[in-house]
């Protein structure tokens, strides 16, 4: 290792020390020797601290990253994302996550249930209780009747009270053999009424 040392105002000595052997620093004249900065090559026989350059990867920022004399280096994790936090209504929830290849959520999306038909309690989202007609049910629940109701429509039938409408033909049809019973009740305000006597009478 050579050392270069400043004398005086313009002089300078160069110093090769031989290997296992001392030689002194101090020039004839000068009291302390005095190493003119960078000239001294780091090597297995300095000591201190010395960073020459640090490397940032991907998602890391390092300052600053060469010439680190002191060797305080400042590493930190780069800001990958721009998501900002949320704080969420019971009912909110988050969809659709976007996760860079850091691992790292950098987008979402927030969806919220209706307050008007879902309740949330205990970190659990669950459907409220409804009504159908007269009859209570809650979310699960089967019923075979239905009651309080004043219209209800099927298909292209609607019951509405004492009435049976439809937007075509009503057909009703019991299974063969089968009879239609309105219970010794009369079948009124038929347009051409047929029936079997009817029919025989015709063709007699």
């Amino acid at each position: 290792m050579a050392i270069k040392v400043k004398v005086g105002g313009s002089k300078s000595i160069r110093a090769v020390p031989k290997q296992d052997t001392n030689r002194s620093l101090v020039a004839q004249g000068q009291s302390k020797a005095v190493i003119t900065p960078d000239s001294v090559t780091l090597g297995p026989d300095t000591v201190g601290n010395y960073v020459k350059g640090v490397t940032a990867g991907d998602g890391i920022v390092v300052t600053p990253n060469t010439h680190i004399e002191s060797a305080n280096v400042f590493i930190r994790h780069a800001n990958t994302s721009t998501a900002v936090s949320t704080v969420n209504d019971p009912l909110d929830f988050v969809r659709n996550v976007n996760i860079d290849s850091f691992g790292h959520v950098t987008g979402f999306e927030n969806m919220t249930f209706s307050f008007l038909a879902f309740d949330a309690n205990n970190g659990i989202i669950y459907p409220k209780d409804f009504t159908i007609g007269d009859q209570n049910l809650t979310f699960g629940d089967t019923t075979n009747v239905l009651t309080g109701l004043s219209t209800l429509e099927v298909g292209e039938l609607t019951f509405t009270q004492g009435r049976i409408t439809g937007t075509d033909d009503i057909v009703i049809s019991p299974t063969f053999g089968g009879v239609v019973d309105v219970n010794l009740h009369r079948i009124v305000n038929l347009d051409t009424p047929v029936d079997k006597v009817t029919r025989l009478v015709e063709h007699i």
